[in-house]
């Protein structure tokens, strides 16, 4: 029977011990460093970026994409009994269902003075006119939004550097012209998009798309 506690075998038991763990704290660096570089773009989201990304991946699948609120031009409805309309006009109508005065709704296009909504609550899309909405700001939590219900942009030209979801690091990824991409937000000059069948987001300079 081996004998451990002999000086000989002793040092030999704690040098191997030693080198294994040694290498499990280099291997738990190398890791932790890794996933640190890679939520360096998106940060608490955990959203990453495909490896490559091409035309073919441009197809706009049927999932339900989860956001945070805080990402979203989000709003509520001032007053109850508010008409949610099929068209930006007085004359049209989705169906017989009526906003009540905080009913929660995500904001997209804007055509005049009519705004073109997603309702949270009951998951449907319509217009509301701008004059019956409040913006909210600061939300917590997320949002689940069926991909049919958003807004989609092609890209008209190669797309060479895009940015993180904030709009401020900028990175180098490629997405070819032709490219489809969900549309969440838009300011001045930037799109905030998610890549289709993915939980990737990013911001792209507008004149990708003009």
């Amino acid at each position: 029977m081996l004998n451990l506690f002999s000086p000989k075998n002793f040092l030999v038991t704690s040098n191997f011990v030693l080198v294994l763990l040694t290498s499990y704290f280099i291997s738990s660096c190398q890791s932790s460093h890794k996933v640190h570089s890679k939520k360096k773009v998106f940060s608490h989201l955990n959203y990453k970026l495909p490896k490559k990304w091409s035309n073919s991946d441009s197809k706009v699948l049927e999932n339900i994409i989860e956001v945070p609120k805080n990402l979203l031009n989000i709003a509520s409805v001032k007053s109850n009994h508010t008409t949610l309309r099929k068209t930006p006009n007085f004359k049209s109508r989705v169906g017989n269902y009526l906003l009540n005065e905080g009913d929660e709704l995500i904001l997209f296009e804007r055509f005049s003075f009519w705004q073109k909504v997603f309702i949270i609550k009951n998951q449907s899309m319509g217009w509301l006119h701008k004059n019956s909405l409040v913006r909210r700001k600061y939300l917590k939590g997320t949002v689940s939004i069926p991909s049919h219900f958003i807004p989609f942009v092609f890209a008209k030209k190669n797309i060479d550097w895009i940015y993180d979801y904030s709009g401020e690091e900028k990175v180098s990824f490629y997405i070819p012209k032709g490219s489809l991409l969900l549309k969440l937000k838009e300011n001045k000059k930037k799109y905030l998009v998610i890549f289709p069948g993915s939980n990737s987001l990013a911001s792209i300079d507008k004149s990708y798309f003009n």
